[in-house]
């Protein structure tokens, strides 16, 4: 369950969060840390800056992308032998943080006829549990999810321009 690899997480983090880093990798498990394919072939890129997630969305975050990870194997980019997915993450001027999902090299795709269980469950967590936004693009090349998250669930990278110094000028 990977509810039970983000509380492994938050409790090694005494509940103060995780690296934003960490989180994905937990989400990412089931791909057996990217080494999927013929030859143990790299087939997952995953980048971003050094950011910590508060504990709050910490389980949300890890149960989207177990499930974006999950459908990449059973219908996307990781059902074949060719295909890669990468995982990036930014921070926003306005301090949200974006997160994007992007599969390649899969059979093509197709917007589903109707919402499915995965689709609402990324919808609901990302937009109603974490008042972020949720967008999937069911791109013929291969989907792609942007996720964009409120700042209130990160520690402030110290040199982002969205957070500056606030320390009085000691001159």
């Amino acid at each position: 369950m990977r509810w039970a690899s983000a509380h492994t997480i938050l409790s090694r983090e005494q509940w103060a969060g995780a690296p934003l880093a960490e989180v994905v990798r937990q989400g990412l498990t089931i791909c057996n840390g990217g080494e999927l394919g013929v030859g143990g072939a790299r087939r997952l890129a995953v980048a971003g800056p050094d950011l910590r997630v508060y504990a709050a969305p910490t389980v949300s975050l890890v149960m989207v992308l177990h499930e974006l990870a999950t459908n990449a194997i059973k219908y996307g980019a990781l059902s074949n032998t060719a295909g890669t997915v990468a995982v990036a993450w930014d921070v926003q001027d306005d301090g949200s943080v974006a997160l994007e999902w992007r599969e390649h090299g899969g059979p093509p795709v197709a917007p589903p006829a109707r919402s499915g269980f995965g689709s609402r469950l990324i919808r609901d967590a990302i937009t109603r549990q974490l008042s972020g936004e949720a967008h999937l693009d069911h791109a013929v090349t291969g989907l792609v999810v942007r996720l964009v998250l409120p700042a209130q669930h990160f520690d402030p990278p110290a040199a982002h321009p969205a957070f500056p110094d606030l320390r009085e000028d000691d001159t």
